[in-house]
This record gives C-alpha cells, sequence and structure tokens, in this order.
C-alpha cells in the first residue's frame, strides 16, 4: 500500500508514473490533500541526495509516515502541540 492510498486515494502505478485520484471531496478535504501532495513533493525532492542504500528507503518511509496520519475532522497532517505542522527532515 502506498502513503497516498493510505489516506483515501485511488491509485495507479506503472514504472515510476504515479496516478493517484481522489473523488467526492469537500473543500477543505481537498486543501488538505493537496498540502499533503505539496508535503510529500518536497520531501521526495531530497531523498535522490539522501539516499545511501535500500536499506534507507525503510527508514524515511517509517519517517514520513510517522508524521502524517489519516483523514480525520483535523485533517491528513498531524501537528505538533504548537499547532504547527510537524517537518519531515526534522529530528
Amino acid at each position: 500500500m502506498t502513503i497516498l492510498e493510505d489516506v483515501g486515494f485511488k491509485v495507479k502505478v506503472n514504472g515510476d508514473l504515479v496516478i493517484a485520484r481522489a473523488i467526492d471531496l469537500t473543500e477543505e478535504q481537498m486543501s488538505e490533500y493537496l498540502r499533503l501532495i505539496g508535503r510529500l513533493i518536497g520531501f521526495t525532492r531530497q531523498l535522490d541526495v539522501l539516499l545511501k542504500n535500500d536499506s534507507d528507503i525503510d527508514a524515511y518511509l517509517d519517517k514520513i509516515m510517522s508524521q502524517l496520519k489519516g483523514p480525520n475532522e483535523n485533517g491528513i497532517i498531524r501537528e505538533d502541540k504548537n499547532g504547527e505542522n510537524d517537518s519531515l527532515h526534522s529530528g
């Protein structure tokens, strides 16, 4: 299962092409999904430099998954105790 599937997208993967769809979203859900996609793009852009071997993939997947949560009344992105979004590259 992919990160996008975990939060409710319908996903098709063909090689390195990923097509993810979400339908019947409220405006708030769409906003949260766009925020999630933006965070994923920012996170993955730097991964090619950070990944040294195959075992690094699982470590970074665990890191991003621990910082995201499924859709609920508070949205997709987990917030820290100060109400700010966690950084994907922190800690």
